[in-house]
């Protein structure tokens, strides 16, 4: 299932963005330019939340701005889900890394995760601060694993060059 939906949002700045929101079961897309629409229990006001919490550690502990605490809400507080926070830049990944379970609440994980793909994404340099204008940021919110009770896939004897055909 995939979801789109275009919207207006100046959230961040007098600026409008664009916004197109993602859903592909069952990973949670939300990006810096798009607001996650409530689904699954995350509400509109909680995506953008989630959005500002990346953007805000970049621009302070990078950018060297003070900028003001974001506010979360209680559901922060929990150890919700798996968090990926992917950085792209004119289009092109320029970092991302996470958490694929649920050990740290969302209020700590978001912020850690965006300032690792900020810098320690070790297939690409630092984000450096003049580039943190052109910097696209998505916060994946994974739902937690589920056990999936199946029986061995029956594998077959060819060799992977065998199996070309």
């Amino acid at each position: 299932m995939r979801l789109r939906v275009r919207l207006v949002w100046g959230g961040l700045s007098s600026a409008a963005f664009n916004a197109t929101v993602s859903r592909t079961l069952p990973l949670l897309l939300i990006s810096y330019l798009a607001i996650f629409m409530g689904m699954d229990g995350i509400s509109s006001e909680e995506g953008a939340t989630a959005v500002k919490l990346a953007r805000r550690i970049l621009q302070e502990k990078i950018g060297g701005e003070e900028i003001a605490t974001v506010s979360v809400p209680d559901s922060f507080r929990e150890k919700r889900g798996g968090v990926f926070v992917t950085l792209s830049r004119k289009g092109d990944l320029r970092g991302c890394i996470g958490y694929p379970t649920p050990v740290l609440p969302l209020a700590v994980a978001i912020p850690e995760a965006a300032l690792s793909a900020a810098l320690h994404d070790p297939r690409f340099q630092p984000v450096r601060a003049d580039e943190l204008s052109e910097i696209s940021i998505e916060v994946t919110i994974l739902t937690p694993p589920v056990l999936v009770l199946s029986p061995p896939a029956r594998r077959t004897e060819q060799s992977p060059s065998e199996n070309t055909g």
